[in-house]
Formats: C-alpha cells, structure tokens, sequence
C-alpha cells in the first residue's frame, strides 16, 4: 500500500512539473539541451516544409529592449558557422559574403550578425527600421532566391 501511494504521489509530481515544461514557454529553457535539441530539429522541419514547397519565408521580429537592432528569420542557410558578427563594412574580409557586402552598401545599417537560418541587423539611431526594412528584406529575399 505504501509503494503505490508513493508511486501516485511521484506520477503527479511528474504531470505537475510537465505541465510547467508544456505550458510555460519557450519550451527549450525549460528542459535544457534536450529542449534545445527538440528547438532545432522543429527548424529543420521548418525549413524542409518551406523548401519542399518552394517557398522562401522571411519574418522580421523586433528585439525587446534594443529599438536599433532587429532578428530576420530565413527559409535558407545563410552561413554554415554558428555565428558571424560584422562590426562595419570592413570587418572579417575573409569571411564576408556577397550578402554581408549588400548589407553594408545599404546606408544606415552598422552590424551584421549571421546565424545559419537568422540574419541580425543593426542600424545607426539616424534612421528608422520603417525607412531601411524594405531595402533589407530585399537583400534578403535576392540572397535567397540566388541561394535555392
């Protein structure tokens, strides 16, 4: 008797604390390296459901906090490194990309970072992201169709 009222008492911790695993977002912090796992592999699906049907997906996202830098999410591999950062327009000429180049030709845009499916930009405080966004997201969207 005591064993199972034991056995009760740990299976309700354990739908308990996976409740909080499931219902308190982003999963991944949660739960570690396996969550973060879990993270990647749904990106990988992400991106062969994007490509399978021939479409390139380009989300900007805003960052909290920074009104001068701004995530924009792609379909594509952009970079096979983990993380690139671009401080100017002649910073790491070994590792510059046409992409990299094309960004910097825009005038306002003073960081670059470069994650495999991400591209991070930073824009000088002179400029809106309502003035320098379009000419971005096209960059962007004629990197992608040259890279597909």
């Amino acid at each position: 008797m005591h064993i199972k009222n034991l056995f009760s008492r740990f299976l309700a911790v354990i739908n308990c604390h996976w409740k909080q695993i499931t219902t308190n977002m982003p999963f991944r912090m949660l739960v570690g390296k396996f969550g973060i796992r879990l993270a990647e592999i749904g990106r990988i699906l992400q991106v062969r459901y994007a490509n399978w049907n021939g479409e390139f997906r380009l989300k900007r996202e805003m960052i909290p906090g920074c009104p001068y830098q701004c995530y924009f999410h792609v379909s594509e591999r952009v970079t096979l490194c983990s993380i690139l950062s671009f401080d100017g327009p002649q910073s790491q000429p070994d590792k510059r990309t046409p992409l990299v180049d094309a960004l910097f030709d825009i005038k306002g845009v003073k960081r670059v970072w470069l994650s495999p499916y991400e591209v991070t930009v930073r824009i000088t405080p002179v400029f809106s992201w309502e003035e320098l966004s379009p000419s971005i997201e096209k960059v962007l969207l004629k990197h992608l169709a040259t890279a597909a």
